[in-house]
């Protein structure tokens, strides 16, 4: 019996303690003002929701992509980020940064073009479309369209369809391009759209690699940011030697060219300039066009920072031997003047000539010592002249395959 009455003791003990625990509690309480208390609260939890600005920030952040390119679309994200609640379904439908990025790599994403187009208001567009598979569900003419509609849009813009064939509509796109950064374009379709690209360049833009482009003009455009100029392939339109030397004249920060072009009208030794086009910063060269216009370009650019230099005929027949006598004392006389610091020179020479005249020998390039070979041409002479005054530049003669 005592042991049952000291638990009973001991249970009034612990519940006289908690009771007076309790009213000191509702005595502490009782104290303190409401208004008080809510001032301590609100100090401890913001009940500001966070700006959608910040929102959106943080949802960039989450879901941005490591690479450089391709630029990363947030379109699945975006369509379970909409379901999660009334609040994120309207901050994804009224963001346009969220929107400003159009790629269909690695999905069948050309059927949210409209929708992207249309959220991103007015903000500029990145557009990264390359390989785009034949039969894309949701791919349309109207979507390219829809772009090139939005050229004022465009800052960032690479566009590589070789295997897609459509028909565009007839369409003239006026204004400019006022944000364009970097511009690549390869086509391989029967595009009919006028594009007037180089004229609606902005003096932002530092790169411009063109291919396969049906319709550009290029007459008064000045690309004075230029970096990199790429023309390949340009299937009308194509510039005149007089617009050529215009282009560059424009470009006097241009540290790469590239031209590959076909049927470059020629003009008059009245009607092209004759002081010298200072390229200060060029440093590499790739010229694949015909003769004569290889002959304006070499003879018109002062490059001294220049270090290699790739040439070969543009014509689709084997150069003749007369052509291959003149080609190479004219680079012994205008590399030496023109660009004085070239370390690497490569032209190349139709395999289907050295055939004719029996001097290809089952060898990609001809070295020094096999110029021996070939001691009853001029050619010899001229390049032997480029090898003792060049040194210790890298010279090769090279033998394409099936030109």
């Amino acid at each position: 019996m005592q042991r049952f009455h000291n638990h009973s003791v001991n249970n009034s003990f612990w519940c006289g303690q908690k009771q007076r625990m309790n009213n000191d509690t509702r005595s502490e309480l009782e104290t303190i003002p409401i208004d008080d208390a809510i001032q301590v609260r609100n100090a401890v939890v913001n009940q500001d929701p966070l700006p959608i600005e910040l929102r959106v920030k943080i949802f960039e952040y989450t879901v941005a992509f490591d690479g450089p390119v391709p630029p990363k679309t947030y379109y699945p994200e975006l369509h379970t980020l909409a379901q999660v609640c009334k609040t994120w379904s309207n901050i994804v439908r009224n963001s346009p940064s969220l929107w400003r990025v159009l790629s269909t790599c690695g999905a069948p994403a050309a059927a949210l073009w409209h929708t992207a187009v249309t959220r991103s208001a007015s903000v500029p567009l990145t557009i990264h479309l390359i390989d785009l598979p034949t039969g894309v569900e949701g791919f349309q003419p109207a979507h390219l369209t829809s772009l090139i509609n939005n050229l004022a849009r465009w800052e960032i813009v690479t566009i590589e369809l070789h295997d897609v064939y459509m028909e565009l509509s007839p369409i003239e796109v006026t204004g400019g391009a006022p944000h364009l950064r970097y511009l690549e374009m390869r086509l391989n379709m029967p595009l009919k759209t006028y594009l007037d690209l180089p004229r609606s360049w902005s003096p932002k833009i530092q790169h411009a690699k063109l291919s396969g482009l049906g319709l550009c003009r290029w007459d008064g455009c000045i690309l004075a940011g230029l970096r990199t100029l790429m023309l390949h392939h340009v299937q009308s339109f194509v510039p005149s030697q007089k617009e050529l030397l215009a282009i560059l004249k424009n470009c006097p920060d241009l540290e790469d060219l590239d031209l590959d072009l076909y049927d470059v009208p020629c003009c008059s030794n009245g009607d092209l300039q004759t002081s010298e086009i200072q390229l200060l910063h060029l440093q590499s060269i790739k010229l694949d066009i015909h003769l004569p216009t290889m002959n304006v370009l070499l003879s018109r650019i002062h490059a001294p920072l220049c270090h290699t230099l790739f040439c070969r005929d543009g014509f689709e027949k084997p150069l003749d031997p007369a052509e291959v006598r003149q080609i190479i004392p004219f680079f012994v006389s205008q590399i030496e003047h023109h660009l004085p610091h070239i370390e690497r020179i490569e032209v190349t020479i139709s395999a289907g000539y050295l055939y004719e005249i029996g001097l290809y020998h089952d060898t990609d390039r001809v070295t020094h010592d096999e110029l021996s070979l070939w001691a009853d041409l001029d050619i010899v002479s001229c390049i032997r002249h480029m090898l003792d005054n060049a040194q210790p530049h890298q010279i090769n003669l090279v033998v394409a395959e099936g030109i």
